[in-house]
């Protein structure tokens, strides 16, 4: 079985604790390959595009989180 991903934002947005949990993982691993990716290219900007981008802000601001714990430079933002 299958679960599209804006069902699982749709269900972390009304604080279904099991999505929440999902996308803080989700987050993790995003932020750390936005992070090695802002590294690796000295990038001051990262650019989503896509299903899951489409979350917008919520996204936006669960990554952002999670890849300033982790990026050595905070002048990388992710749009």
């Amino acid at each position: 079985m299958s679960l599209p991903s804006k069902d699982i934002f749709d269900f972390a947005k009304n604080n279904d604790s099991l999505a929440v949990n999902v996308i803080d993982e989700f987050s993790t691993y995003l932020g750390l390959l936005f992070s090695q990716l802002a590294n690796d290219l000295n990038s001051d900007y990262i650019v989503t595009g896509g299903g899951v981008s489409a979350e917008g802000e919520y996204l936006v601001k669960n990554v952002n989180h999670f890849q300033l714990d982790i990026h050595l430079s905070v002048s990388t933002r992710i749009n």
